[in-house]
C-alpha cells in the first residue's frame, strides 16, 4: 500500500452514563510504510489540501495525530495506559486513555483495527469507547 491513496473511514461509539453517541467520518488518505510502521496521512479534502491528521500503525500500537481544530497524540497500546494533551483555541485538557483491547487485520488491500478504551477528560467527562477504523484502496 506504500504510496497509495486510499479511503478511511473512522466509526466511533462513545458511552456515558445514560448517553451513547456515534461519529462516523470519511477520510482519504496517502499510505507511507516506514521502519516497521505505516503512516496514513488523512484528510476530509479529497485533494488533501490544508492540515492532515497522522494514523500511525505499528506491530502492537496505533497512533492518532489530531492537528486541526483540536491537538491531540492517542496512544492505543493492548492493556497500558496513555496520558495526553487535548489542546484546543481555549483551553489544554489532560486525557486519559486506558486501552482494553486492540485488533488489526492487515490484507493486501485493507487494514482493519478495532480498539477498546476508557476515556477520561481532566475529570469533566469519562466514557467507554470503541473505535473501528477502515483503511482500504
Amino acid at each position: 500500500m506504500d504510496g497509495e491513496r486510499v479511503v478511511v473511514r473512522i466509526k466511533t461509539f462513545q458511552f456515558r452514563e445514560d448517553d451513547e453517541d456515534i461519529i462516523d467520518k470519511k477520510y482519504y488518505g496517502i499510505v507511507t510504510e516506514k521502519n516497521n510502521s505505516t503512516y496514513i496521512n488523512i484528510s476530509e479534502d479529497k485533494n488533501m489540501n490544508g492540515k492532515t491528521d497522522i494514523i500511525k500503525i505499528t506491530e502492537d500500537e496505533v497512533i492518532i495525530l489530531r492537528r486541526n481544530e483540536a491537538v491531540s497524540n492517542m496512544r492505543f497500546k493492548e492493556g497500558k495506559i496513555h496520558r495526553t494533551e487535548y489542546k484546543t483555541d481555549y483551553n489544554i485538557f489532560e486525557l486519559v486513555i486506558n486501552t482494553k483491547s486492540l485488533e488489526k487485520k492487515v490484507k493486501e488491500d485493507r487494514i482493519e483495527i478495532n480498539i477498546d478504551y476508557m476515556i477520561s477528560v481532566q475529570g469533566f467527562m469519562e466514557a467507554e469507547n470503541k473505535v473501528y477504523i477502515d483503511i482500504k484502496r
